[in-house]
């Protein structure tokens, strides 16, 4: 693998959980949504049939964004297993401990920087290194 597919690799955690989180928004945004909507009662709508079938659709597309986001959070588990796996490749302990912390727990680099007791480019440094590393045990 290249170091560009490795970061791509590492990066597929963190996107996944961007995404989970993304949609657990749109999905608190539709149940506000929901609790806020009323029924107008005119002439056209006293069958209820233009309402109930509006209101069916959203509470479809609810369970059909919480089904998505279950099967999201499986992946996600699985994924970091496998990530997992690949980190604990890398020899350098701090370099691990360092990858953990990104791909793992999707810390922020300043916090990671914080959490170890290394300045903010020193974390970058390493971890270019690690990346370097993967790559040529991966040749």
């Amino acid at each position: 693998m290249t170091e560009s597919e490795i970061r791509n690799f590492l990066n597929q955690g963190i996107n996944l959980a961007k995404r989970i989180e993304s949609k657990k928004i749109l999905l608190l945004h539709m149940k506000q949504s929901a609790t806020r909507i009323t029924r107008s009662m005119t002439a056209e709508r006293v069958d209820g049939t233009v309402c109930s079938d509006l209101m069916e659709n959203a509470v479809l597309e609810y369970v059909s964004l919480e089904d998505e986001i279950y099967n999201d959070l499986a992946k996600l588990t699985f994924l970091r297993i496998e990530l997992m796996r690949f980190i604990n490749s890398v020899e350098d302990e701090k370099t691990r401990t360092l990858f953990q912390f990104r791909y793992i727990t999707d810390m922020r680099w300043e916090n990671i920087a914080s959490s170890m007791g290394y300045t903010y480019q020193w974390v970058f440094e390493l971890h270019r290194r690690g990346i370097k590393q993967l790559a040529l045990q991966a040749v």
